[in-house]
């Protein structure tokens, strides 16, 4: 669908996308750790997933090439608390479609397997309280039609 083309003259279009990789290790040990798993190699540079938006310049272009006006970025630190190593593994095997995907071909105890493989790496950004922290920049992006 046509986001733009669905507005009425005037109307405002708003999105928040993650910032670069590099900001999170936690997120990249995680997907790290199920691709040597699951013995699958990393998408292709460009492909969709979850920072494939975060060069904030590439983003503003792809808002004012579609005809928005007015476009304004703004950045905000998120994070995320668990309280435990198993609940950050579950949060992002709810909620990451990339990890989905990679798990979707496993059978239910290897993905049970992986789970805790991503639970175990996630405990090295747990603190003493056994609080794991996903934290990250999120881009702002809003723009007028």
């Amino acid at each position: 669908m046509n986001i733009y083309g669905s507005l009425v003259n005037g109307g405002r279009f708003a999105a928040a996308v993650w910032a670069s990789p590099e900001k999170d290790g936690l997120f990249a040990s995680t997907m790290n750790t199920v691709m040597k798993e699951t013995h699958t190699s990393p998408p292709p540079e460009g492909s969709p997933g979850p920072f494939s938006l975060s060069d904030e310049s590439m983003l503003r272009n792809y808002f004012v090439n579609t005809g928005f006006k007015d476009v304004a970025i703004e950045r905000m630190n998120v994070t995320f608390d668990f309280g435990s190593s198993e609940a950050y593994a579950s949060f992002v095997h709810e909620t990451a479609g990339p990890l989905q995907e990679m798990l979707s071909n496993e059978s239910p105890e290897r993905r049970q397997k992986i789970l805790k493989a991503v639970s175990e790496s996630a405990r090295k950004f747990a603190d003493n309280t056994g609080t794991v922290k996903f934290s990250n920049d999120a881009i702002c992006i809003i723009g007028n039609k």
